[in-house]
């Protein structure tokens, strides 16, 4: 399972917080 976001504070969307400074997180969990 992967999880993104973006900083919505400082970046209108997705495409422009991908290639910045805190623009996104992202998070991945393992299952079995």
């Amino acid at each position: 399972i992967q999880i993104f976001g973006f900083n919505s504070h400082l970046y209108n969307n997705f495409s422009d917080a991908l290639n910045r400074p805190q623009g996104i997180v992202a998070v991945s969990l393992l299952l079995q």
